[in-house]
């Protein structure tokens, strides 16, 4: 376990993995309960067991294809989880506020560029929309969403670019010619953690932040 301490101490946001393609479907043989609401914004139980899922997927990957029970308790993935999923609403949230928006030029550079939707090198719209298809999903749903999460994605590098290294020794880096990142990054994730935290403090005085965390500590 110590040689994977860094990641127990990694903000997940950090290590983000878009769950859009593969959540986009639903499943109807489990009811919908309501995890979390986030302004306008409503988690239901449903997308949050499939991104639990691929985070336990992502920590396999990490992990070589080791998680144990022990694992995921010292990980805490379901709270991880839950976490991931307001933070972009959040993110969401204060994009449109901040009046980020993605053009439909961005949004097709995107899809066309994507290798899931690529055969033999080259965008095939027949295949996109096969794929789709197959998860339960149409075009102008997946796109919708596509859109949400490339704003949110937008202001979360704009919040963590603001904070660039602070010292002639950061910026210059070491005789090699290195810069060590790490107080960089330490530093702007601890500013983006900030900037959500700021944003549920008034979602929580608005009364427009609740959550049901039955839900997924019964399961």
């Amino acid at each position: 376990m110590q040689k994977h301490a860094k990641w127990f101490f990694l903000p997940f946001l950090m290590i983000i993995v878009t769950f859009i393609f593969w959540g986009v479907g639903t499943n109807n043989a489990n009811p919908v309960q309501v995890v979390a609401e986030v302004g306008p914004y409503t988690i239901d139980s449903q997308s949050y067991w499939r991104n639990y899922e691929r985070m336990q997927d992502l920590y396999r990957n990490i992990f070589q294809g080791r998680l144990t029970e022990e694992m995921r308790k010292s990980l805490d993935l379901k709270n991880r989880t839950l976490e991931e999923m307001i933070s972009q609403k959040i993110l969401l949230i204060a994009a449109k506020e901040n009046g980020i928006r993605i053009s439909d030029k961005e949004l097709q550079k995107a899809i066309i560029n994507d290798p899931n939707f690529m055969r033999d090198g080259r965008f095939d719209r027949d295949f996109y929309l096969n794929r789709l298809r197959l998860n339960r999903s149409t075009a102008a749903q997946y796109e919708q969403l596509l859109r949400e999460d490339m704003a949110a994605d937008r202001i979360r590098k704009m919040v963590m670019e603001a904070f660039m290294p602070y010292s002639s020794k950061e910026a210059s880096g070491d005789k090699d010619n290195k810069i060590d990142k790490a107080p960089m990054l330490k530093r702007q994730q601890t500013a983006l953690k900030a900037y959500i935290e700021g944003y549920k403090r008034k979602l929580r005085r608005q009364g427009e932040y609740t959550l049901n965390l039955d839900v997924i500590s019964s399961s």
